[in-house]
C-alpha cells in the first residue's frame, strides 16, 4: 500500500509516466557518466595547469640563474658565479650554468673543479660543439695532452666547419714536433676556409720545413708576411731561411724588422750582429754583440763571436779577453780553446798556445784528447819548440800507441833536441811496429839510416 503511494505521487510530480522506460533510464544513465567524466576532467587539467605553472616557474628561475651566471662571467666576477652554486637546487641545474661553473673554475686555475662541471655540462648536451672546445683547451692546460687531442677531434666530427678546434689541435700538433704531416693536413684544410689566414699560412710553412720540403714552406712564410708585415715568427722564419742560404743582406733586413716588434730580444740582437760580421761590418757587429751581452752577459756564445769578431779586426788583446770571458761561462767548449790557441799564435805568444791545448786536452772528451796534443806537437815543431813538441808526441802516443805518425815524429823531435838515446828508442820501437807492414817501407829505411847516424855520432 504504502509503496503504492509512492508510486502515484512521484507520476504526479513528473506527469510524465513514460521516465520509466528503459530508453530513458538509458538516457539517464548516459547523463550521469558525461557529468562524472566532465568533473574529473575539469579536475585533471586543473593539475595539469597547476604542474604547467611550476614547470614554467623552474623554467624562468633556471633561465634567470644562467643570465646571471653567465653575467657575472663576462664581468670577471668568477667568485660571484660560483657562489651562485650554492643557491642553485639541483632541479634547476642546466648544460649552461655547468658550462660557466666550470669556465669560472678554470679562470680561477682551479682545475680539478673546472673539469668536473665541464663534464657534467657535456654528459647533459654532448652535441654541443663548443662544451667540447673549452674542455679540450683546459685539458690540455692541466697537463693531459692526449685527451685534448680526442676532445678537438671530436668538435671536428660535431661541426667541421668550426675552425678554432682545428687550429688548435694543429698548434698542439706543431709544439710537439711529431707529426709535421698531421700539421700540413690541418692547416692546408684551414686555409682552403681561408687563404687569408696568416697564422695558418706561417705553421704549414714551418710543418713543411720540418719535412725537408723547405723552398716550398718559405713560400707560404712570405704569404704570410705579405698578409701581417709584423708577424714576428714569420719574419723570424724568413730571416732564418736567407741566413742559411747565406743571403746575408736580406737577412739583416728581416731581423731588423724583427728587433722592431721585439727589441729587447737578445737572440735577435745577436743574430743581426752576426748578419753584419759577414757583411764585414765588424764595428756594427762588435756593437750587436755588446747589447746582447748587456741583456745576458752569462751567453758564451755572444762573448765568443765578439772574440772572433775583434780576431779578424786585429785586435788580439780584445779578443783574448772575449775567449777568456765565454771559456770561463763553458769551459767544455773545445773550439773556444782552439780559437784561443790561434789568437795567441798570432802574437807569438807560446806559452798561451801551449796553455790553450793543455787547457782544451784537460775539457776534452778522453778519446779524443789526443788530437789536442797532436796540433800542440805540430804547432811547437814547426816553431822548433823540440822539447816541448818531444813532449806533446810523447802524450799523443800514450793516449794512441796507434798512431805510428806521431811515433815518428817524437824520435825525429828527440833527435833535434838532441837526445840521441831516446831517439834511436823511438825509432827501434817505430821499426818493431811496422816490420809487417810494406806501406812504411819507405820510411822504415830512413829511420834505418837515422838510427845508424845516430849511433855513430858522439854524444
Amino acid at each position: 500500500m504504502h509503496s503504492l503511494i509512492v508510486q502515484r505521487k512521484l507520476f504526479r510530480c513528473w506527469g510524465n509516466e513514460s521516465f520509466l522506460s528503459p530508453h530513458y533510464i538509458l538516457q539517464m544513465i548516459i547523463s550521469k557518466l558525461n557529468a562524472v567524466v566532465f568533473l574529473v576532467a575539469i579536475l585533471a587539467c586543473s593539475g595539469y595547469a597547476s604542474s604547467k605553472i611550476q614547470n614554467h616557474d623552474s623554467i624562468a628561475v633556471q633561465d634567470s640563474l644562467t643570465q646571471l651566471a653567465a653575467k657575472f662571467y663576462a664581468e670577471g666576477n668568477y667568485k660571484k658565479t660560483l657562489a651562485l652554486i650554492d643557491t642553485n637546487d639541483s632541479t634547476l641545474s642546466s648544460s649552461k650554468l655547468f658550462y660557466y661553473y666550470g669556465m669560472s673554475y678554470a679562470a680561477l686555475y682551479e682545475y680539478q673543479n673546472a673539469l668536473d662541471y665541464f663534464k657534467k655540462a657535456i654528459q647533459i648536451d654532448s652535441a654541443n660543439v663548443t662544451y667540447h672546445f673549452q674542455f679540450g683547451r683546459l685539458l690540455l692546460q692541466a697537463g693531459f695532452t692526449d685527451e685534448s687531442i680526442e676532445e678537438f677531434k671530436c668538435c671536428f666530427t660535431l661541426d667541421s666547419t668550426y675552425l678554432p678546434p682545428s687550429f688548435q689541435l694543429g698548434l698542439l700538433y706543431n709544439a710537439q714536433k711529431k707529426y709535421p704531416d698531421k700539421e700540413v693536413e690541418i692547416f692546408s684544410y684551414l686555409l682552403r676556409q681561408n687563404p687569408n689566414d696568416f697564422f695558418s699560412l706561417y705553421y704549414l710553412g714551418d710543418a713543411l720545413r720540418r719535412l725537408m720540403f723547405v723552398d716550398s714552406g718559405i713560400v707560404f712564410v712570405q704569404r704570410s708576411i705579405e698578409l701581417n708585415p709584423r708577424y714576428y715568427p714569420s719574419l723570424l722564419s724568413f730571416a732564418n731561411y736567407n741566413y742559411s742560404k747565406q743571403e746575408y743582406k736580406a737577412a739583416l733586413e728581416y731581423y731588423q724588422k724583427a728587433a722592431e716588434i721585439r727589441a729587447h730580444d737578445k737572440d735577435i740582437i745577436y743574430q743581426t750582429g752576426e748578419c753584419l760580421r759577414k757583411l764585414n761590418a765588424f764595428d756594427e757587429a762588435i756593437a750587436k754583440y755588446k747589447e746582447a751581452i748587456a741583456i745576458d752577459s752569462t751567453n758564451a756564445t755572444y762573448h765568443a763571436q765578439l772574440g772572433y769578431t775583434y780576431f779578424l779586426m786585429e785586435k788580439f788583446d780584445s779578443s783574448i779577453s772575449a775567449y777568456h770571458k765565454a771559456i770561463a761561462l763553458d769551459d767544455g767548449n773545445i773550439q773556444y780553446y782552439s780559437n784561443l790557441g790561434i789568437v795567441f799564435k798570432k802574437i807569438h805568444s807560446v806559452q798561451g798556445v801551449i796553455q790553450s791545448y793543455q787547457d782544451a786536452a784537460q775539457a776534452m772528451h778522453p778519446e779524443n784528447i789526443s788530437f789536442i796534443f797532436n796540433d800542440l806537437a805540430a804547432y811547437c815543431y814547426s816553431e822548433e819548440l823540440w822539447k816541448e813538441a818531444a813532449k806533446a808526441y810523447k802524450r799523443v802516443v800514450e793516449l794512441n800507441p796507434e798512431n805510428i805518425t806521431a811515433l815518428f815524429w817524437l824520435g825525429v823531435s828527440y833527435e833535434n833536441i838532441p837526445d840521441k838515446k831516446s831517439a834511436i828508442s823511438t825509432y827501434e820501437d817505430y821499426l818493431e811496429k811496422t816490420k809487417d807492414d810494406k806501406e812504411f817501407r819507405g820510411r822504415r829505411l830512413d829511420i834505418k839510416q837515422r838510427i845508424e847516424s845516430l849511433k855513430g855520432k858522439k854524444d
